[in-house]
């Protein structure tokens, strides 16, 4: 078996719900794939969920995660997939119809590729925020660079494309496996904000010079809650991505590239507080949420360099 899909899922069963919807209804033949359901303690009726869509598909399995944490739920696929890759669905992802065939075919075609991600627009559940530019909606999963299939490594430094995202994030087993899987120290534990599990599988690809493809063909609407959309919750969720970020950098990354990389760092939060400043004081409120936005990130990874803010 080529390719395992996997949800991990929290206490979310009207989510889980219509991502399980879309995903039984892929045009893709159901002996061709998996389904893997990773319950991390939930309490709702997530398993009563999957267990009525067992009955409509033969393909569905469910496993019960009970170390608390995102990371964990993932590794445990790991343990109980059959298939050569694991796709990762967040449980709020509505996956396009073809998109899991799509990306079996280009799997079975393309031997190596170590990172596959596919697009991940943006559905808003209640009204977008005046506040929330187009820039600022790559904080919270959009993720789309265009029709054509990319090869990250080639483009990330020219900032043609980013790192793949957890929204709709296709990994090899056996790559994942000899990195020691997903970092339990990152990733989301209840309300705890750090986040970057998948950017370090990213980093640890091209440090090892496997292929990451952007593939397009295979999509996510990626839906939004609205508690998610205030203010307070972007600055809490871009301060904490610059912590991950920082931690991120000190598995992969020498000290002096570190030590590189946190002047640049340092530097562009001085940058970051100016522009915000300035625009505030032009009354260009997308800039200054923008730079204020990025100020957080580089506020967060200071703050973690300076050894301010401990993983928990």
């Amino acid at each position: 078996m080529l390719l395992s899909v996997v949800v991990c899922t929290y206490n979310r069963e009207d989510y889980l719900k219509r991502c399980l919807e879309n995903i039984v209804n892929s045009t893709l033949d159901k002996t061709l794939y998996e389904v893997l359901v990773i319950d991390n303690n939930s309490v709702d009726k997530t398993k009563e969920i999957v267990e009525s869509f067992q009955k409509l598909a033969g393909n569905i399995s469910y496993f019960q995660e009970h170390q608390q944490g995102l990371s964990f739920a993932r590794n445990r696929a790991i343990r109980e997939a059959k298939g050569k890759y694991l796709l990762y669905l967040d449980d709020d992802a509505l996956v396009n119809a073809e998109g899991l065939e799509e990306l079996n075919t280009f799997l079975s075609e393309n031997a190596g590729v170590a990172v596959v991600g596919g697009r991940s627009y943006i559905e808003y559940e209640s009204a977008k925020p005046d506040w929330l530019t187009k820039k600022s909606e790559d904080w919270i999963g959009a993720y789309d660079f265009g029709e054509e299939i990319l090869v990250v490594n080639k483009n990330y430094r020219k900032k043609l494309v980013r790192y793949p995202i957890g929204a709709c994030f296709c990994v090899e087993k056996e790559f994942l496996s000899s990195i020691g899987g997903f970092d339990s120290k990152l990733g989301r534990i209840g309300k705890k904000m750090l986040a970057g599990e998948e950017t370090l599988v990213n980093f640890w690809a091209e440090k090892k010079q496997r292929l990451i493809i952007y593939f397009p063909n295979i999509f996510v609407r990626h839906l939004i809650q609205p508690e998610r959309l205030s203010v307070k919750a972007f600055f809490v969720m871009t301060f904490y991505n610059g912590v991950s970020d920082y931690l991120i950098r000190t598995k992969v990354h020498s000290f002096l590239r570190r030590f590189g990389f946190s002047l640049f760092r340092v530097a562009f939060l001085f940058k970051n507080i100016l522009e915000y400043c300035f625009y505030s004081l032009v009354r260009n409120k997308d800039r200054a949420f923008d730079s204020r936005f990025l100020m957080n990130f580089n506020f967060g990874y200071v703050v973690a360099l300076f050894g301010f803010c401990k993983n928990g």
